[in-house]
């Protein structure tokens, strides 16, 4: 059955998986750093004003009684909180950072005092994850990428021996690579590093006509390579837990 054609991204923290390091990773931590501390001044001060300059469009923040926010809702609720931060503290902060994400790990310990005086204190474990967009960087999408897949697909990109290796191919036409049935491309700060094409699928030896940006041989790699790959966005980060 044919696929339609069509493009699939992978992830900036995949690129840890082929050893790419960015180039400017020392500039970029200083970058987040300072927002995850602008972050925790506008959010011990209930600022959600503050807080709007440092969060991505399209946010989905998850809170550790499994409440998932969205930008308007993370807002919102800072807006409208029925309790003030008599103080709050990220402690022994640890950031990663890998293209245009970042990782960012600490321990929230703070108290809150709500409106009719009862004290409540937090000590949490949190995780961020933050998205360079353009030349700054903002609180995203916090879902985890399903590390397994991407592996598992990157490692049989790197070994996969090629059943027939065509290092004069003729016109891309001939191996469906004009019109492909599925493109992978994997990026590294908002520039394309490497793409993948398939092409027409083969039946002797059953599989796919595959090329490389990085090369101008077309390769006849196996079934198992393609389905690989042939994944969605949403298959490889983890579903959120349904709101109780």
């Amino acid at each position: 059955m044919d696929i339609d054609r069509r493009q699939l991204a992978l992830p900036a923290l995949a690129l840890g998986l082929l050893s790419v390091v960015p180039a400017f990773a020392g500039a970029d931590e200083d970058a987040v750093a300072k927002n995850v501390e602008a972050f925790r001044v506008a959010q011990a001060a209930g600022n959600a004003e503050g807080l709007a300059s440092l969060l991505a469009d399209d946010l989905s923040y998850s809170h550790s009684n499994a409440k998932v926010d969205t930008k308007a809702s993370l807002l919102d609720g800072t807006a409208k909180a029925n309790y003030k931060w008599t103080s709050l503290d990220y402690k022994d902060p640890t950031i990663r950072v890998v293209g245009p994400a970042a990782i960012v790990r600490f321990t929230f310990v703070g108290e809150q005092e709500f409106n009719d005086g009862k004290k409540t204190p937090q000590n949490l474990h949190i995780r961020m994850n933050w998205q360079k967009q353009g030349s700054d960087w903002k609180l995203g999408d916090g879902r985890k990428v399903q590390s397994e897949k991407i592996s598992s697909a990157l490692a049989a990109l790197q070994f996969e021996r090629a059943s027939q290796i065509l290092d004069a191919p003729g016109k891309p036409a001939e191996y469906g690579l004009d019109k492909p049935r599925m493109e992978v491309i994997l990026r590294q700060g908002g520039k394309d590093i490497l793409g993948l094409k398939f092409g027409s699928a083969t039946r002797n030896p059953e599989g796919s006509y595959l090329k490389v940006s990085t090369s101008m041989a077309v390769m006849n790699v196996t079934a198992d390579l393609y389905d690989k790959f042939n994944l969605k966005a949403d298959e490889i980060v983890e579903k959120q837990p349904a709101a109780k």
